[in-house]
């Protein structure tokens, strides 16, 4: 979300899908560690589910990537568990923390900031 300009989201959209197809090789769906939910999971939660709303809402980017199933699977499976989503924060509550710090201090360029 720090990109000012296009060729820096598509750098950072690059490396972004570089490191969830790093990710192939420790996955072990349908969670980190197999088939069952762990630490690793929990912790990991909050991010998956903030970037999973946050970087579509402000650039209109999908997170997954074709080359990494493992890691978009994992993904997906964090996010719709029931415990994760009984305590998730509200999409709208993580969109507008996110317009507040992230637009403002960090990515005055996105899209987003002109809203």
């Amino acid at each position: 979300m720090r990109a000012t300009d296009q060729d820096a989201v598509e750098s950072n959209v690059t490396t972004f899908e570089a490191a969830l197809c790093d990710m192939e090789e420790i996955i072990e769906t349908p969670f980190v560690c197999g088939e069952h939910f762990s630490v690793a999971d929990c912790i990991a939660a909050p991010w998956v589910q903030r970037f999973s709303v946050t970087i579509p809402h402000f650039r209109g980017i999908e997170v997954g990537a074709a080359d990494a199933p493992k890691t978009t699977t994992w993904m997906k499976n964090v996010v719709e568990r029931a415990s994760v989503m009984e305590t998730a924060c509200p999409e709208d509550g993580m969109i507008s923390a996110a317009q507040r710090f992230f637009v403002k201090f960090v990515s005055p360029g996105s899209p987003a900031s002109k809203a």
